[in-house]
């Protein structure tokens, strides 16, 4: 027997053995561990012969290195590895699945046989994961010596059953999910969902085709969290261009590796696909009567083959996705018609009701029940929870009066429409029946026409009435005549009759006792005839109101016979195709009005000009007062040998009353509301608590000042030094009014609404509102409307200038604000500010790059001055050359433009007066900014209404008068 096996394969052990017979005979044995295979154990040999004679998959693991060899049945189970698994180490050919079935060899090794079924492995066969499932066993095989020199492998494959008894069991899974849903979007949501995590993909999607065919909807989509959503609305042929006409015919499409597909290797197809992290997928398309209707995508993260499995069953899903969506769409249809019918039958105003109704056995209707009725049914009938209850115990003595009709309707099918009046509830109905399924069923509305039958009635009673008074109403129409013809004859006013195009058709005789015409004059003429050529306007204005609507009153001049003009007050209205008009002469009304205006106008100028001599008055006396001390102070410079403390002292006294007078201008325009202010966002309770700790030293030591500040921030938009300046002044009024000694409080609200002051409208928008209140004398209540005038003031002499309160409400009144005051004479007096809340902004802290101490000097550079008043230009020159700067002087704007040039002609700054013939300062700075971005610009002025309308133009300002030192530190900043 050894020898007959022996003879049999030891000649050739891969005769008959098909396609892996041959190519195990070609492959080269000698570089592997098992050498040449003539050469091999007889064992060994005889192994390979009988597994390559087998039908069954089988693979044999041989030698040290468990060399592979294996049948015809086995090598579609390699996938893409086969054939360069022949004669390779079984751990490096399967090393995607080794460390899980390294145990199971080394088993088999020992000498145990091991056996699985439905035993799942996750390999890698053709490039990429992918799930399956075998039946095998591994067996020890023995060599010629009796010991274990390998294993026999003997296989399944079972993925396939496994594939469709987990397809199976996942749409039943998903018929559970989708019962009872009824949400066209929960259907979709859900299935994709499912099927996202069933197939492991990274996205699903349903997209639906909009009617016409051309637009691409995808209302929702499901991912696994790691990828971005694409859905929304995408044109088709944008969809997928090259698969297109594929998805049209009801082709699926399926790309393993979207670069390696010619289909979609392209440049921009691949930039595409990795924005939205896409390396295959699968479309499946729902073509329906010939027309794509819908199509699921699934898109995955990385190269993946799908399987016919994997295709089968999104098919399936697509066309059970569809069928749902359907009946989905379907039962939400009908939700909508049966909420319709629901709002319907609860908001129709007529009553409707369905009933049944019994017949005996002779099909004679003896009575009918109310199956359902509306709202309306209730309150037009009064029966109250009638549905169920047979009219023979609702209404017995109306049971037979509709039950007939209502018998022959239903066993006819042919509709009925009455009028009847029901006794027992004294009404009467119109009523329309019809029958709506079976032979016992009908619907019925009803209306209730009580009021249209009572409305009839009255009516006829009316008419007899009517025929009752005719025979009187030519005596009352006589009557009537008669006294509206005594009315038009004794009238005091004008009274005309005229056609719509103005024409007069009939006038009384009040003509002629006011204006001096008969009546016969007037009649055939125009208003225009007599109106004043200045009132022809107005006249023509009124005819054209009158002519489609009542005319409430009009002043007009007309003509008197005499050649004069009265002023007459002219109602008017249409009538039947023509205008009755009535006029009164209001002459002497209209001429002591005008009296009275020109007597109200010149007691107007008359406070004006003591207004504007109290105002002359009192900065004429502070100016020379100033002027006084500067004239002394220079006059005792010149003085020779003057000591230098003196010199110094004379020289401070004339600065400091420089700005004593540059202070005394600033409150001026502050309370004629024309100072430039520069506002910015500042928290008011910040504000007013930093500044109480320098108002308390300000109002000595026996003035207690109380702070009661909200925890909320209350933010403005003003003039922060000006704000400041405000509050002192009226914490400096406090003290004196406390002749030092009180209590002193500081009071902020926000989100208060302003009220009305001094007769001005109040407003409902939020305002902060800051009171400064005192214990001191108070304010008698007729100096109250005085004390905001400039230079009024109750102190003595030397102790106030009066511009104080002034500045107060210059300041509000131009910050959009307003300022209120209360006081009792002997209590005290409180001052509250209303400055407008604005959203907080966000504001940076800026320092400044310049040494802040001493005066700053130029470096050379050249600045051009633009000032008309040469005198002033020429000093303004003489400072700058004495910083360091080089200067050159232009007398107006124009000039300057032409020195500047197109590009500065080496200028490094522009400095300008603000208020100058023809082109003014900020005209020129703006246009400079234009030509020239990089230039600075500083502007100049004592007073200038250009900036004090429009503080924003973002150039900066320097006021006069003006210090060196300040001219020398705004040109430092602005300059680079």
């Amino acid at each position: 027997m050894t020898e007959a096996v022996n003879g049999t394969f030891g000649r050739d052990p891969f005769a008959g053995g098909g396609d892996m017979g041959a190519a195990m005979r070609a492959h080269d044995w000698s570089m592997s561990p098992l050498g040449p295979w003539k050469g091999w154990p007889l064992s060994l040999r005889t192994m390979v012969a009988l597994m390559l004679a087998s039908k069954h998959g089988m693979m044999l693991a041989w030698g040290p290195q468990l060399t592979l060899l294996y049948n015809d049945a086995y090598a579609p189970f390699l996938g893409g590895k086969h054939p360069a698994a022949i004669g390779r180490p079984f751990a490096e050919v399967c090393s995607d699945i080794w460390s899980e079935v390294e145990p199971l060899v080394g088993q088999a090794l020992s000498g145990r046989a091991v056996w699985f079924e439905d035993y799942h492995l996750v390999m890698e066969r053709n490039g990429y994961p992918e799930d399956t499932w075998w039946q095998f066993s591994y067996s020890p095989v023995r060599g010629d010596d009796g010991e274990i020199c390998g294993i026999l492998n003997v296989t399944s494959d079972m993925t396939g059953k496994m594939l469709t008894l987990r397809r199976q069991a996942f749409r039943i899974a998903l018929d559970v999910r989708l019962r009872g849903v009824t949400d066209p979007a929960a259907v979709v949501a859900i299935t994709s969902e499912a099927l996202g995590q069933h197939l492991g993909v990274a996205r699903v999607r349903y997209a639906e085709i909009e009617p016409g065919g051309e637009t691409v909807r995808i209302e929702r989509e499901w991912n696994d969290g790691a990828v971005a959503s694409n859905a929304g609305l995408d044109h088709l042929d944008d969809f997928r261009p090259a698969f297109i006409a594929d998805l049209r015919r009801g082709s699926t499409v399926a790309v393993d590796n979207v670069r390696l597909d010619p289909r979609t290797s392209s440049p921009v197809a691949l930039a595409t696909f990795d924005r939205a992290s896409i390396q295959a997928f699968l479309d499946v398309p729902i073509v329906k009567a010939g027309t794509l209707l819908a199509v699921i995508t699934l898109h995955s993260k990385t190269p993946r083959a799908w399987s016919a499995e994997d295709i089968v069953l999104v098919e399936e899903i697509a066309e059970q996705t569809w069928a749902s969506v359907e009946r989905a769409q379907a039962a939400a249809s009908l939700r909508d018609a049966e909420n319709r019918y629901l709002a319907l039958f609860n908001a129709i105003d007529q009553g409707f009701c369905t009933i049944e109704v019994a017949f005996d056995k002779h099909d004679k209707a003896v009575d009918y029940r109310f199956l359902e009725v509306s709202p309306s049914f209730e309150r037009q009938t009064g029966i109250v929870n009638g549905a169920g209850r047979w009219m023979e115990e609702i209404a017995p003595d109306q049971h037979s009066q509709w039950l007939e009709i209502y018998g022959r309707v239903a066993l006819t099918g042919e509709p009925a429409r009455f009028e009847d009046y029901s006794t027992p509830l004294e009404r009467w109905w119109d009523v329309c029946a019809f029958r709506i399924s079976g032979a016992r069923r009908i619907a019925v509305v009803f209306h209730d026409i009580t009021h249209q039958k009572r409305a009839e009635q009255a009516q006829r009673e009316t008419e007899i009435q009517l025929l009752e008074l005719n025979d009187t109403l030519e005596r009352q129409v006589q009557e009537r005549t008669a006294e509206r013809d005594r009315m038009w004859d004794t009238s005091p006013d004008l009274m005309v009759q005229a056609s719509l195009e103005g024409v007069y058709q009939r006038a009384n005789r009040a003509w002629t006792s006011i204006l001096g015409y008969e009546p016969s004059e007037v009649e055939g003429r125009t208003a225009a005839d007599f109106t004043h050529s200045d009132d022809l306007d107005p006249m023509f204005q009124a005819l054209a109101t009158v002519q489609a609507d009542t005319l409430p009153g009009v002043n007009l001049r007309f003509r008197h016979k005499d050649g004069g003009y009265r002023w007459i007050q002219w109602v008017a209205a249409p009538s039947g195709g023509l205008i009755f008009a009535l006029g009164r002469d209001v002459t002497a009304a209209v001429e002591a009005e005008a009296r009275l205006r020109e007597t109200e106008e010149a007691l107007r100028q008359s406070q004006k000009m003591e207004a504007v001599g109290q105002l002359t008055g009192g900065v004429a006396h502070d100016f020379n007062n100033l002027l006084t001390i500067i004239r002394s102070s220079i006059d005792l410079l010149r003085r020779p040998g003057l000591p230098d403390d003196r010199r110094t002292r004379y020289l401070d006294a004339a600065s400091d009353t420089v700005d004593r007078a540059a202070k005394l201008t600033s409150q001026l325009l502050a309370f004629a509301r024309r100072q430039s202010l520069k506002p910015e966002t500042f928290d008011v309770a910040a504000k007013v608590n930093k500044l109480a700790e320098m108002l308390d030293t300000v109002t000595g030591s026996r003035i207690r000042l109380v702070t009661e500040l909200p925890d909320m921030p209350c933010h403005v938009r003003a003039d922060v030094s000006q704000f400041e300046t405000a509050l002192v002044n009226l914490a400096v009024n406090a003290r004196d009014a406390m002749d030092g000694e009180g209590v002193l409080t500081l009071t902020a609200r926000c989100h208060s609404p302003l009220p009305a002051i001094r007769g001005h409208a109040g407003s409902a928008g939020h305002f902060t509102a800051i009171r400064v209140s005192d214990t001191g004398c108070g304010i008698p209540s007729d100096q109250l409307p005085k004390i905001f005038e400039p230079f009024y003031t109750t102190k003595e002499v030397g102790k106030g200038t009066g511009l104080g309160l002034s500045q107060v409400f210059g300041f509000a009144k131009q910050s959009g604000g307003d300022v209120e005051v209360m006081s009792v004479v002997g209590e005290g007096s409180s001052f509250t500010l209303y400055l407008p809340e604005v959203v907080a902004e966000e504001t940076a802290e800026l320092s400044g790059g310049h040494d802040e101490r001493g005066t700053p000097g130029g470096a050379g550079q050249c600045v051009l001055i633009v000032e008309d008043n040469v005198e002033v230009g020429r000093f303004c020159s003489q400072i700058l050359q004495d910083l360091g700067y080089r200067t050159a002087l232009a007398t107006s704007a124009e000039e300057a433009l032409e020195r500047l040039g197109g590009n500065g002609n080496g200028f490094d700054a522009v400095f300008s007066d603000v208020v100058m013939p023809g082109m003014g300062g900020v005209a020129l700075a703006e246009h400079l900014r234009l030509r020239m971005p990089d230039l600075p610009v500083v502007l100049t002025s004592g007073y200038s209404d250009v900036l004090a309308r429009e503080n924003e133009h973002g150039f900066e300002l320097l006021h006069k008068p003006y210090s060196a030192e300040r001219l020398a530190r705004i040109l430092q900043r602005v300059m680079p």
